[in-house]
């Protein structure tokens, strides 16, 4: 958390008997992944699909709360074992860089642990070729490429390291032919 940080924020459970949040949420994610992973939600309607997708009863779902605005939205779902799935994260442009997206993936983290959670995975894909695994056969080395990798520094993939995930893998033409999607991990709990 940075030092401009406002105290003044508010962690709930966001929940589908609270429509008017869950329409504010679909619009942050369609404006905020719209340049990132054009594919993904290229509608409002696709993006209240994800939202209430995301809702379910063995969902973790917070939302964060700055006046009376939601500041960013972040959910979890157990996985297998002792393994959870952080999807997705978004935070507002107006309140980026204020440590909302740490606040947010602590408090999904701690919720998983408390579930049982060993292991939080996740991952983040590149539609827009703004990594060095984009616009490559990754089917050939694919760990030679995991060991080389670098990034944009608007990519995602530089808070996820910035908040402890490891990179662990890559699935190639995940979002299309050489547009992969690299797969972290996070220990939840100390060993």
């Amino acid at each position: 958390m940075t030092e401009s940080t406002p105290s003044n924020f508010v962690l709930a459970s966001l929940t589908l008997a609270d429509r008017e949040r869950v329409d504010e949420v679909a619009r942050m994610m369609l404006e905020s992944f719209t340049a990132l992973a054009p594919t993904w939600l290229p509608t409002l309607d696709a993006a209240r699909e994800s939202v209430v997708g995301c809702l379910e009863p063995d969902m973790l779902s917070r939302v964060l709360v700055v006046g009376d605005r939601a500041a960013g939205w972040v959910g979890a779902r157990h996985d297998y074992g002792s393994v959870w799935e952080l999807h997705p994260l978004v935070v507002g442009e107006a309140f980026r860089g204020h440590g909302y997206g740490r606040i947010l993936v602590r408090d999904i983290e701690a919720l998983a642990a408390a579930r049982g959670g060993l292991t939080m995975v996740l991952s983040t894909s590149d539609e827009t070729g703004s990594t060095s695994l984009s616009n490559r056969d990754l089917f050939v080395d694919p760990l030679g490429a995991l060991g080389t990798i670098s990034f944009a520094e608007w990519h995602p993939l530089g808070f996820w390291q910035a908040v402890g995930y490891t990179v662990v893998g890559v699935v190639p033409d995940a979002e299309g032919l050489d547009k992969p999607s690299i797969l972290l991990a996070k220990r939840l709990r100390a060993r």
